[in-house]
């Protein structure tokens, strides 16, 4: 019981985490474009693109494709976590610089 608590918790961290990054991707892209669209579409063409990068051209480098982040499959819990975390906390950072001139120069 106590390891399908875990296992459960981790997973739920880990969906977590990419949620956020692809929400953080989204918002950025909508303040540097100053378009509150973009927020919408670019983390889907960001993934599509990720994706395909992996598919056609880099078979080998699983880290790229963004399926893989999100289910543990070529890499263990605690590597997905830790390129999820540090990608959002780079974008998080990223988002907080924009924000910043925006409302410096608004």
């Amino acid at each position: 019981m106590a390891v399908l608590v875990g296992r459960t918790a981790v997973s739920f961290l880990r969906l977590f985490l990419n949620g956020a990054f692809w929400a953080l991707i989204g918002g950025t892209s909508a303040v540097i474009t100053k378009n509150r669209y973009m927020s919408y579409a670019v983390p889907f063409i960001l993934y599509y693109v990720l994706t395909v990068f992996h598919e056609r051209y880099y078979q080998k480098a699983f880290f790229l494709s963004p399926r893989y982040w999100a289910a543990s499959i070529y890499y263990n819990d605690i590597f997905c976590i830790a390129i999820l975390a540090v990608g959002s906390f780079l974008t998080a950072l990223i988002f907080m610089c924009a924000i910043e001139r925006r409302l410096r120069y608004a």
